[in-house]
């Protein structure tokens, strides 16, 4: 078995000082040392034998039969080497979306390649190109909604080829490895709510058998972006929050029929209580609601026929305020 340039068989191979003996191309032996020589096809032939007829003396003149036969030479099997482009590998990633309403560290997308090694026979001193990884990522856009700084979404990506395996002394060019990332600028939406609260300023009277809206309130201590619009807290934003209030009397209820309490929210009644015969004061349990930027939250009462009373003013007697 041989190998040719031109047509012509090699009578010796080298790589530097030393002598080739095999050359194999993956585990087939391509040249294994010999000089080839002109080999004659074997011929193909064959016999056939003409049995003589039986003539009589009467007969007419016979043609003797032909006599024909026919051979086929097996075609030899030929092989040949060919070029093998070496594996090239691939990868991506994909972040998760995250939706919060505080500082958020993005996700991080990684991705790694490896290409795998070819085993490389060489027939003489050829340069031999190892294979090139590649990988990619791509981080999606997250949304984001939040008040506070968001930290960019970093991608990253990494890839490693490991060298071929090399039959015979050769140069190999080492593999590239290449990477891109993108990731896309978070959108962030700002999100503005105040807690708010006010105090009872001044006593407030009421009316016998009246519903109507307690007045006459200041900004309470604690509560600087308190907005107070026709004796109502005055939201400035959206959030879920938790109220509290409390209303103290000057004196005792002294009728038989409760006054009744009411917190408001645009309209609607968030919660209700009693202050009963003897009782001087009333404290809601606390109210959970959710408030937007068009919200109000305010304090009513409702007396009975025949009854009246007075509210007491003052930070720690009577207040109503909110906070997220």
């Amino acid at each position: 078995m041989s190998l040719f340039s031109r047509w012509v068989a090699p009578v010796y191979l080298r790589i530097g000082e030393e002598h080739v003996i095999h050359v194999y191309l993956g585990e087939t032996l391509v040249w294994d040392g010999t000089v080839p020589a002109v080999v004659s096809s074997p011929r193909a032939t064959a016999t056939a034998q003409a049995i003589a007829p039986v003539i009589s003396s009467t007969a007419d003149a016979l043609t003797p039969p032909d006599a024909e036969a026919s051979a086929a030479a097996i075609a030899p099997s030929v092989s040949a080497s060919s070029v093998v482009s070496a594996p090239i590998a691939t990868a991506s990633a994909v972040a998760i979306p995250i939706i919060t309403d505080r500082a958020v560290s993005a996700p991080v997308a990684t991705a790694t390649a490896m290409g795998h090694v070819p085993d490389v026979a060489t027939t003489g001193s050829n340069i031999v190109a190892a294979p090139t990884a590649t990988a990619s990522a791509m981080a999606p856009v997250p949304d984001v909604a939040a008040s506070k700084n968001v930290v960019a979404v970093t991608a990253t990506a990494s890839a490693a080829a490991t060298a071929p395996a090399i039959i015979k002394s050769e140069t190999v060019t080492a593999p590239t490895a290449t990477a891109s990332a993108a990731a896309t600028a978070p959108a962030v939406a700002g999100v503005n709510f105040s807690d708010m609260g006010m105090d009872k300023s001044g006593t407030f009277a009421m009316s016998s058998n009246t519903t109507a809206k307690v007045t006459g309130w200041a900004a309470r201590s604690g509560f600087p972006s308190t907005v107070i619009t026709n004796n109502e807290l005055d939201s400035d934003g959206s959030a879920s929050v938790t109220i509290n209030c409390k209303v103290t009397l000057t004196g005792s209820w002294g009728f038989a029929s409760a006054l009744t309490l009411r917190v408001m929210k645009s309209g609607s009644l968030l919660a209700s209580t009693t202050i009963a015969f003897g009782a001087t004061s009333a404290t809601f349990s606390p109210i959970s609601t959710s408030l937007t930027g068009t919200d109000t939250v305010y304090l009513e009462y409702s007396t009975p026929f025949g009854t009246s009373g007075t509210i007491q003013s003052g930070s720690t007697n009577t207040y109503l305020y909110y906070n997220d």
